[in-house]
């Protein structure tokens, strides 16, 4: 076993979901069809779900390395393509800019936070 596959198995969590994001929707209260909103909640959730499953969870919210790719300090390169870029101390492979698909709508959901793909997809496609 490597080094490094001996890293990701000791920081990589698993896969991403809407819980491992802290992603979270309140629905209006007043004159609103809540079985309406709920099924367009459900919706959004399981399309962030299989959205998010290409990054890795890791322990510190980081890197696969274990270094932090977000904030101040962060430490995340953009790359040529919009929105993908590397862990600047490693290089591993990660995204910034994210939109998900609901329902035949290409951008219904979308926000900016550095995330590592996962190994096993990196891996895979090298």
């Amino acid at each position: 076993m490597s080094r490094s596959s001996e890293l990701f198995d000791r920081l990589v969590w698993g896969h991403h979901s809407v819980r491992t994001l802290g992603i979270r929707f309140t629905i209006p209260a007043e004159n609103v069809d809540t079985n309406a909103l709920e099924q367009r909640k459900a919706a959004l959730y399981e399309a962030i779900n299989r959205y998010a499953e290409q990054f890795a969870a890791t322990e510190n919210g980081g890197c696969v390395c274990g270094v932090r790719l977000g904030g101040l300090l962060g430490m995340f390169t953009y790359g040529i393509a919009h929105g993908e870029g590397r862990c600047s101390a490693c290089g591993h492979p990660a995204r910034a800019n994210h939109y998900v698909a609901v329902a035949g709508t290409p951008k219904a959901f979308s926000w900016v936070q550095p995330l590592p793909y996962h190994p096993d997809l990196v891996e895979a496609a090298s």
